[in-house]
């Protein structure tokens, strides 16, 4: 996606990522994190997605086993007591993986890639900083892995000009 003039010169802000160890990282990243439980999921999750909140971006959260829409809700609104305020500004949006992904079940990269785009726009139209995404990866086939490595190159290549901070979670 071409440079455009809301994401000129941001390569040195930093933003807190809200995973201790991590600290602070620059738009663009695109990181993994590994887990073992739910537990181990959300302990990743809710503070990063706390510090999104916090610092006026737009947070896009795919959920997929072992952490459903629900439970995803639920862990944020226990953890920050303004949630709703959040909420009511749209400044949070959680998926399940089927509804992001598997557009008549079936995934298509270009698709996503561009929908990440989209609502990147969107955000920063209603005047958030950025967007901060995860996305989990449990609910891939072996038929789709290739599809999806070549998607995620692609992301990556994408977003070192986004001002955008995506953290995915193999399964």
């Amino acid at each position: 996606m071409p440079k455009d003039s809301a994401s000129q010169g941001f390569h040195s802000e930093l933003r807190y990522s809200g995973i201790e160890i991590l600290g602070e990282l620059p738009w663009g990243s695109h990181f993994c994190n590994f887990f073992e439980s739910k537990e181990d999921l959300l302990q990743i999750l809710v503070p990063y997605f706390k510090a999104g909140l916090m610092n006026n971006e737009f947070c896009l959260w795919i959920t997929s086993d072992p952490v459903t829409v629900e439970a995803a809700y639920e862990a944020l609104r226990s953890e920050i007591q303004d949630f709703d305020k959040y909420e009511s500004k749209e400044q949070i949006t959680i998926l399940s993986h089927a509804d992001w992904y598997l557009k008549d079940k079936t995934f298509v990269p270009d698709i996503v890639i561009n929908g990440w785009y989209q609502k990147l726009r969107k955000s920063l139209n209603k005047g958030f900083d950025g967007m901060r995404v995860s996305g989990n990866e449990a609910w891939l086939d072996r038929e789709v892995w290739k599809n999806f490595i070549d998607y995620e190159r692609n992301l990556n290549t994408s977003l070192k000009d986004q001002r955008m901070m995506v953290l995915c979670l193999p399964a």
